[in-house]
């Protein structure tokens, strides 16, 4: 197709796709851009909507919100409902246009029956009133349809409000089939709360080991709280074989994927010596890094362990914490917008 005048918008964009995948040889995302430019400026929409994202994210151009706005505008004219969502994206955050709730309602409203994104921006909208009158009713209806169309976090919203009753009658059964659904579209929230149904009895009988097993699943797609609560089941022998390495282990995990109440419990480890070798210094390290997060036990340990320890020991320790919380500012993303 190299030169080839008589070359479709299509069949542009599926060079574009070809290079970018590597169906014929290694990936070419510099081949792929050029390809998919071309497409674009044929006038094939899915092609001016992957242009919008690349000068959104930067991705093999210069970040440009202005021009990844043009060409979202120029796909959302021909009903690329993606597009119609990325151009509403734009005028919430105030990309390359001046901010604007209300025209981002609109273009979400565009997009909403056909995308999954326009419709769970949408129902957030209508639950809080921003850039459209609140209506819970409208609200739960658009999240719903997010959740049919396949968005993760619209069926993990649903299933608390079913499990809760909030905006909707209590309904447990519901919840935990929507709980997994969220697993099945990848959340690893929805399996975490899939186990926590079995192991609480929310919706279906009380089974510890089903639950263990969903919770397991979420711990492995690297879940920081499944992998506390993972470590608290093998620890108490709650639905799978008592094994204190295995906790420890899992503790590990938590903390290093972020879990703050994870460092108490294994802090606790520590000073037992449960699963590892007993060690006085790392357990007062771990159980004060938990202790904004669970105040209650950490404080009455730290009581405890600080009574067998030398000053010097205690000189360690606390040199040990700072130097892990000046390592969490430093890694400490800012926070984004989810809109």
């Amino acid at each position: 197709m190299e030169g080839d005048q008589t070359a479709t918008p299509d069949d542009l964009y599926e060079k574009a796709r070809r290079l970018e995948r590597g169906d014929d040889g290694p990936p070419d995302d510099s081949a792929a851009l050029v390809a998919m430019a071309e497409a674009a400026h044929a006038g094939h929409a899915g092609a001016q909507f992957v242009m919008a994202e690349r000068c959104l994210a930067g991705r093999g151009v210069d970040r440009d919100y202005g021009e990844a706005l043009r060409w979202a505008i120029l796909a959302a004219a021909q009903g690329h409902a993606g597009a119609q969502s990325l151009v509403g994206y734009c005028h919430g955050q105030g990309l390359g246009v001046p901010q604007n709730d209300v025209e981002a309602c609109y273009w979400y409203r565009l997009a909403a029956e056909r995308h999954p994104l326009a419709a769970h921006n949408l129902a957030k909208r209508c639950f809080t009133g921003n850039g459209t009158p609140e209506n819970e009713a409208e609200g739960l209806r658009w999240l719903r349809h997010a959740a049919d169309l396949g968005h993760p976090d619209a069926a993990f919203e649903l299933a608390h409000r079913m499990l809760e009753g909030r905006g909707v009658e209590p309904d447990p059964e519901s919840a935990l089939s929507l709980f997994q659904l969220a697993c099945a579209y990848g959340l690893p929230d929805g399996a975490l709360w899939s186990g926590l149904c079995h192991v609480n009895g929310w919706g279906t009988a009380v089974s510890p080991a089903e639950g263990a097993i969903w919770i397991a699943r979420a711990a492995d797609q690297g879940h920081a709280e499944a992998a506390r609560y993972l470590a608290g089941m093998y620890l108490d022998g709650e639905g799978i074989d008592q094994d204190d390495e295995q906790a420890f282990a899992w503790l590990n995990r938590a903390v290093a994927l972020g879990d703050p109440v994870a460092h108490v419990t294994l802090g606790g480890l520590y000073a037992n010596g449960r699963g590892c070798e007993r060690n006085l210094v790392l357990a007062y390290v771990h159980t004060s890094l938990g202790l904004e997060a669970w105040p209650e036990e950490a404080d009455r340990n730290l009581g405890a362990i600080a009574l067998m320890l030398t000053d010097d020991d205690l000189d360690a320790a606390r040199a040990m914490i700072l130097q892990a919380r000046m390592a969490k500012l430093q890694l400490e993303p800012p926070e984004k917008d989810s809109d």
